[in-house]
């Protein structure tokens, strides 16, 4: 059992230089030199080295201030840092402490420091510090000093100048020239003669860059000598009208890569162009674009692919136009690439292990993701050192940034979008939302302590110290989100469901507590016991667990060796009512919270055991690729992987591969846009995963409303064309016919053998074109051994196939009128000129643009995307089904000639209203075989007026 404590401490800012102590090497603190030109900015980190047991640092950093100020002070990674910064006097003060109770030993940044030049000069960056240890005893230690170095002075710099022009030699005035090199950086724009003019650039070579809007961007290298202005004359090229597709970000939502394409040209990028994904330099998937693009629109999308990280991080590549498909403007700037983190805290490490150590301690080997090298009691670690989630990260869907220890815990499922992790904390959650005796899991689930006792008629607390589901994974899945959904109150009002619940689900939780009950002089049961929550028996006693020459249990041989961790084979789904006999209970492997020494045995806290096998892993075969300064460190929390945990589920719906963790019960997509949820319509793509025991499998649906029942098979028979790549002929086109029978069922042995050549392979399509529109329940059925099963969680799909619909169309006062230059120039709050007014619903409404064209002007003029829930006057009066008060015809904004031309010519001319909504449409191609989809392309409506100037 553990105690912690968190004490508040108050640092007073005392200038003390370091004083002497018994340390064999004293500690540094140091700061480097530091360079900025005039005006600009640098940080510098002071660091501490070779320091031991150091509880509290007062650090005093002393500068010249006619040369240099501090803007900022920041954390580094030994603690959070307080900062007085007294500019006036050239001084600030940095005062930080640890609640690690011996203290914290190693090397750390202590805090970043950021400068800024104010004048020309070197300063002196001089160094005081007091250092102490857990008693408040001086640490020595010596101080390095640096320098900040402001460089000015003909003798330092040199200027580029030069005119910006184009093929004709005309001046191009306000284009951007850029300089850019290993010694700095420098930028211009032209004047009205096309002069630039970048001076203050340190000596050396620079990339100089000229650019305007529609011509071509040039380049030049330029040698840059001290003192010395350099000349250098640029001739622009009007850039062709073509599309440029550039990708302009990359990012990850789970295991899931997302990335937003953008059409920077000027007419419209059309579809089939491949967007490519590279991961650590190798290509990993391709998704054809399937949607015409305009001209400045951009959409964001993902792959259809699984990312599973390389943790900590994996450098990523996305590519516009991969196949050269569309001719560019620009052909040089269709990749991004990026580093992504893995997802989760680098979960991936805890497939096969996880676990918690006893106390804190500094990593001195692997460097965790976020920088931070102390480990504490409360992350969950995994193979090879990895820390896969700090403890708040587990605590997330708690908000609670506190660290509260891990004393328990389970991974139940890492392949979720939000990976699934039962466990228990040793500290209560600050705010009152669970206590360290309560069961949680990331998604948000709390079931008391008493719940868990429920079966033992026991309403007290007696903590929570192992914990471990048995049963079939998606039963465990299925039984947390019931759980979620209960909520702790009613726990603790009816504890007793929870038995109720666990053979439903057929399953069992086995856990420790940290006490024994009902009494201690009369014990039902040890904290060193293994317990059933769902029978209310022994599972294992303490005297079962360990070897009959080890003298575990009460009262018979006299020592309760405690129980800090469990785990054991995953289907284990019965506890023998009568004898308490469970078939593989020799699986279990656990540590205990005492160790045990003699000349037979010895085990320690900090070691795993097998039931009836002695020790399996010393605790240094987990920890000591960490390389902490001891080599016992305690094993508070274990989950070990000893069967396969695949889970027969659907994981995605739809054309954008939405997660179902993100589509609601009123089966609707949250995706990434703000204050919208999306509709399904036309072909719905279903992606999941389906396990090496499942011999057939089948979607199947039915209407949300028509009450409890079967489903209908989701099927595509052999007359549909769907042509796949066979590994048996290198996964090459053609490929071979797939299909189902009439009731939806699919041969699941072929489908895994085809899933290689085919990814991603969907488990069926949804053609919804036809159905009724409304909210459907969706579910995956399977057979393995002559019986077929579901998955326990239904899913929900919103079906819309019903465009935006137009009632009414109107601009200025009538249709086919003609408008002079005045009605042009009327202004008001909706823009200028002629006011379009419209009356149009949809159920799912989203968004409308404004454009304007005219016979003699071969493109149009687009007016901006308003969404329904923008906060400006142009949607003052719609919402998220339409036009508002419904039934009303409403101004939306002006349009006007003028936006067109500056002297519009007379003729007819047309406004043209586009509405979208927010379906999902997706795309199931049959030969080749692919699957893609997009929001559903707008409807458009037009008027027509004349214009005589």
């Amino acid at each position: 059992m553990k105690w912690k404590l968190i004490a508040g401490i108050l640092v007073f800012a005392i200038v003390l230089t370091c004083a002497p102590s018994v340390a064999a090497e004293p500690a540094v603190v140091s700061i480097g030199d530091v360079e900025a030109s005039l005006d600009k900015t640098a940080t510098a980190p002071i660091t501490i080295e070779d320091v031991e047991g150091m509880c509290t640092a007062a650090v005093e950093l002393y500068y010249n201030n006619s040369v240099v100020v501090v803007e900022s002070v920041k954390d580094g990674n030994f603690s959070s840092v307080t900062a007085e910064i007294d500019n006036d006097n050239g001084v600030v003060r940095i005062d930080a402490f640890t609640m690690v109770a011996q203290g914290v030993s190693g090397s750390f940044v202590f805090a970043e420091v950021t400068f800024k030049a104010t004048g020309c000069g070197e300063s002196e960056l001089a160094l005081e510090a007091d250092l102490q240890n857990y008693d408040n005893r001086s640490i020595e230690c010596r101080v390095t000093a640096g320098t900040f170095r402001v460089p000015c002075g003909d003798d330092y710099a040199g200027c580029i100048e030069g005119l910006v022009m184009d093929e004709s030699g005309s001046p191009l005035k306000e284009a951007s020239v850029v300089a850019k090199g290993r010694p700095g950086s420098g930028e211009d724009e032209t004047d009205d003669e096309g002069y630039y003019e970048i001076c203050d650039l340190r000596a050396g070579t620079y990339n100089v860059t000229a650019s305007m809007q529609g011509y071509m961007p040039q380049t030049a290298e330029a040698e840059v000598i001290a003192g010395e202005r350099l000349r250098y004359d640029f001739e622009l090229s009007p850039m062709l009208r073509r599309p440029d597709l550039v990708i302009s970000a990359v990012w990850n939502e789970g295991d899931r890569i997302y990335y937003t394409i953008e059409n920077a040209g000027g007419v419209i990028a059309p579809a089939g162009h491949d967007t490519a994904l590279y991961i650590n330099g190798d290509w990993t998937s391709s998704e054809m674009a399937v949607t015409d693009l305009e001209p400045g629109d951009s959409i964001d999308l993902d792959f259809g692919y699984r990312w599973v990280c390389t943790p900590p991080a994996d450098k990523v590549r996305v590519c516009a136009d991969a196949n050269g498909y569309v001719q560019e403007s620009n052909e040089d700037n269709n990749c991004l690439e990026t580093v992504l983190y893995c997802p989760h805290g680098s979960m991936d490490a805890c497939r096969n292990i996880a676990f918690s150590t006893e106390v804190d301690f500094i990593t001195h080997g692997p460097e965790p993701p976020d920088g931070n090298p102390i480990i504490s009691d409360g992350d969950l670690l995994g193979a090879n050192c990895v820390v896969c989630a700090r403890n708040h990260e587990l605590l997330n869907t708690f908000q609670c940034q506190y660290d509260l220890g891990l004393d328990a815990v389970d991974v139940i499922d890492i392949e979720l979008e939000d990976p699934l992790v039962a466990f228990s904390t040793e500290l209560d959650h600050p705010e009152g939302l669970f206590t360290a005796g309560d069961l949680l899991s990331t998604h948000g689930a709390v079931i008391p302590n008493s719940a868990l006792l429920a079966k033992f008629d026991i309403r007290a607390d007696l903590g929570l110290d192992a914990v471990h589901f048995t049963g079939e994974m998606d039963h465990v899945v299925g039984f947390l989100l019931s759980a979620q959904d209960i909520g702790r109150d009613r726990w603790r009002e009816e504890p007793g469901i929870l038995p109720e619940l666990l053979q439903e689900h057929e399953l069992d939780i086995w856990f420790s507590t940290e006490g024994t009950a009902p009494t201690p002089d009369s014990p039902g049961f040890l904290d060193g016991d293994l317990l059933s929550a769902k029978t209310g028996m022994i599972v294992a006693s303490n005297g079962l667990l360990l070897p009959i020459y080890v003298p575990a249990g009460i009262p018979d041989c006299g020592v309760d060796f405690g129980l800090d961790a469990v785990t054991a084979e995953r289907a284990v789904p019965v506890v023998d009512p009568n004898s308490g006999y469970v078939p593989d209970r020799k699986a279990i492997i656990f540590s205990t919270e005492i160790l045990y020494n003699s000349e037979v045995f010895n085990f320690t806290d900090g070691d795993v055991i097998r039931l009836g096998d002695g020790v399996v892993r010393r605790n240094g075969d987990l920890v000591n690729c960490f390389e902490p300064k001891t080599h016992e460190l305690g094993l508070d929390a274990l989950s070990v992987s000893t069967t396969s945990a695949c889970v027969n589920r659907i994981t995605t719906i739809g054309g954008l591969k939405t997660g179902v963790a993100d589509i609601g019960v009123d089966g609707r997509a949250d995706l990434w846009y703000p204050q919208t949820d999306h509709p399904f319509g036309r072909d719905i793509p279903f992606l999941g995963k389906i396990c090496d025991d499942v011999t057939r499998f089948r979607v199947v649906y039915r209407k949300a409303d028509s009450g409890p029942g079967n489903g209908t098979g989701i099927d595509i028979q052999a007359g549909c064309g769907w042509m796949v790549k066979d590994p048996a002929n290198g996964c090459t086109i053609p490929g071979v016919p797939w299909f189902s029978d009439s009731g939806g069922w699919y041969d699941a042995v072929r489908y895994r053998g085809l899933l290689p050549c085919n990814t991603p392979f969907i488990l069926t399509n949804w053609n919804t074109l036809g159905m009724e529109d409304g909210l459907y329940r969706v579910w995956l059925e399977y057979e393995r051994g002559g019986i077929v099963e579901r998955e326990p969680v239904d899913h929900f799909v919103r079906v819309d196939n019903t465009p935006p619909e137009f009632e009414n169309l109107s601009v200025g006062i009538g249709i086919c009128t003609t408008y002079g230059s005045a009605d042009m120039s009327v202004t008001d709050a909706l823009g200028m000129g002629l006011m379009v007014s419209a009356q149009f619903n949809d159920t799912h409404f989203w968004k409308y643009r404004l454009r304007i064209g005219g016979a003699s002007y071969p493109t149009f003029h687009y007016y901006d995307v308003i969404n329904y829930y923008d906060a400006r006057p142009e949607a003052a009066n719609l919402s998220e089904t339409g036009t508002t008060p419904n039934g009303s015809i409403v101004d939306l904004h002006r349009v006007t000639v003028f936006d067109l031309a500056a002297d519009p010519v007379e003729c007819a001319y047309s406004a043209n209203l586009l509405l979208w909504d927010r379906t999902i449409v997706g795309a199931f191609y049959t030969d080749p075989y692919g699957v893609g989809g997009h929001f559903r392309s707008h409807v458009v409506r037009p008027i027509h007026f004349k214009y005589t100037p």
